[in-house]
């Protein structure tokens, strides 16, 4: 997508991945994560999906209850969905945006992996370009950057990328798991700092031709 909004996680990261995010076999090839590590991480993931924020306070003094994480997989399964999806998919959410607009923006994943043919011309390509900044040392990115051979470019490999680009918070866990039922496969943000949402390219570059942040002015 056109200029994505950063924002950060909310869960440490590096208890799972490390400092850097990721191992490099991982970031360069796709391989499997660390199952131990991926799992402590997701007993604390899976918890946050389904606390108020009252649970939360309590979460912090006692440690989730394995009939709790079995219900939330359980959500999870019946969802259709596998939690490694889920968490990749929230963590796209989770880097792309910092507003209230996660489950529109989960919508357009969504509709993107799941319509490849459609007439929107996107051919289940996510196109998201927070997976480039996750490639580029967290630049902003550039055309360049759009041709960097990995699979977690999503400008040149379709589908989702090998694994989670960030630690994903709860709202952008939940918008994964619940997104809007829209039409949408595109969306830029506006001068108004915020995310427009088009269900084409024409609609989206003709907004964009009334914005003065694309003027190149």
């Amino acid at each position: 997508m056109v200029n994505p909004i950063g924002s950060g996680g909310t869960h440490p990261v590096a208890a799972l991945y490390g400092k850097k995010g990721e191992p490099e076999s991982v970031r360069t090839s796709g391989q499997h994560y660390d199952q131990v590590q991926f799992s402590s991480h997701l007993s604390e993931t899976e918890k946050r999906i389904k606390e108020t924020s009252g649970q939360l306070v309590q979460r912090i003094r006692t440690r989730p209850s394995r009939q709790e994480l079995d219900a939330l997989r359980q959500q999870i399964a019946d969802s259709g969905r596998t939690i490694h999806e889920v968490l990749t998919v929230a963590s796209l959410i989770e880097k792309e945006t910092d507003g209230a607009d996660r489950a529109d923006i989960a919508s357009v994943i969504y509709n993107r992996l799941n319509n490849p043919n459609s007439s929107a011309g996107t051919n289940g390509y996510l196109q998201i370009d927070a997976t480039l900044a996750y490639l580029n040392g967290s630049k902003v990115p550039t055309e360049a950057d759009k041709s960097i051979d990995s699979p977690y470019n999503t400008y040149l490999y379709p589908g989702l990328p090998p694994g989670p680009i960030a630690n994903p918070g709860l709202e952008s866990i939940k918008a994964a798991m619940e997104p809007e039922s829209t039409s949408y496969y595109y969306y830029t943000l506006g001068d108004d700092n915020k995310h427009h949402f088009f269900n084409t390219y024409g609609e989206m570059t003709s907004f964009m031709s009334t914005q003065a942040l694309y003027s190149g002015g």
